[in-house]
């Protein structure tokens, strides 16, 4: 009873400091949702809890090929917990709380971490595809105000290339792993116990990855594009009224995403925040801020909410 009070006391605290962090995008969320028809609000919610259930099926599809029995409402469950310590550690936390999560249904560290390291590298991949597929897409549409960004979208196919590349030959290549390995030997050849833990990880993730690859990579690989397609169709969704369904919205969503992890935007702007006006403020003005807002606040905010719940009740 103690242990549970705990719990909400500290869940209480993440929470406070994460409405005051982020009080001036609460606020101004509140103010949009009651100026957009309420089908839209209801929209948006649906649309988050689409990729949270997507999600579940991915945590079930890699925890199913590592001989891993979970349920999809726990995968789902899981999800939603990692993401409230996502936004409560500021997006650094979410793995080591799947990890935790998935503990307390009695799957062992080494197996959890292997399935959150093959869910990281089957969403990197996938992230960098649609992408790629996203401004392909665009340009063929003539929709060439990404063209003068060109050289920030190369970098960052390349960054997710080396890194989604690397994760992916670990976890496929049995020499790539066993010289991973003999690099980890050598790097820690005077601390026995670290040294053994990570090349077991390094084993069990690389037969972890060639089960996955060899019968459940595409299937992983389009749901993950269909749990960002979710969470990119919300800004559509604000466009909804005066522009109709636009497919290029979600490319542009797309590339976006892959544009903020490389470019370096002005002091006191936040990265996404830069490359999603870069693309929408010119046409849209004061409905992008609008899409904007709604959209962190329905990724990151929101999610917090039924988090906290399974936060709370732990391993009931």
């Amino acid at each position: 009873m103690k242990r549970g009070r705990i719990k909400w006391y500290i869940v209480f605290v993440v929470i406070t400091l994460v409405t005051i962090w982020k009080w001036e995008l609460i606020v101004s969320a509140i103010k949009e949702i009651f100026r957009i028809p309420v089908y839209i609000t209801c929209s948006c919610i649906l649309l988050m809890m689409l990729y949270f259930c997507v999600e579940g099926c991915i945590i079930s599809t890699i925890a199913g090929e590592n001989n891993v029995k979970i349920k999809w409402i726990d995968c789902f469950r899981c999800a939603l917990f990692a993401a409230f310590y996502k936004t409560a550690t500021l997006g650094t936390g979410s793995g080591v709380a799947e990890i935790y999560y998935l503990g307390t249904k009695g799957i062992k560290t080494s197996e959890s971490t292997c399935i959150t390291l093959a869910q990281y590298t089957i969403q990197k991949i996938s992230l960098t595809l649609f992408g790629c597929a996203g401004y392909l897409f665009i340009l063929l549409h003539d929709k060439n105000n990404v063209w003068e960004y060109r050289r920030w979208i190369v970098s960052g196919l390349i960054i997710s290339l080396v890194i989604s590349g690397g994760l992916f030959s670990i976890s496929y290549s049995a020499k790539i792993a066993g010289w991973m390995a003999g690099l980890i030997s050598r790097i820690l050849k005077n601390n026995d116990e670290k040294r053994e833990r990570l090349l077991n990880r390094v084993s069990e993730f690389n037969n972890t990855g060639k089960r996955i690859w060899n019968k459940n990579v595409i299937v992983s690989i389009m749901l993950n594009i269909l749990k960002f397609a979710a969470w990119y169709s919300i800004p559509m969704m604000i466009y909804l009224d005066g522009d109709g369904l636009k497919m290029y919205h979600i490319c542009y969503m797309a590339v976006i995403n892959m544009l903020a992890g490389v470019m370096v935007s002005p002091a006191g702007v936040g990265t996404f925040e830069y490359v999603f006006m870069m693309f929408y403020g010119e046409t849209y003005g004061v409905l992008a801020a609008t899409a904007l807002i709604l959209y962190r606040f329905f990724t990151m905010i929101v999610p917090m909410l039924p988090g906290a719940v399974y936060v709370i009740k732990g391993k009931k």
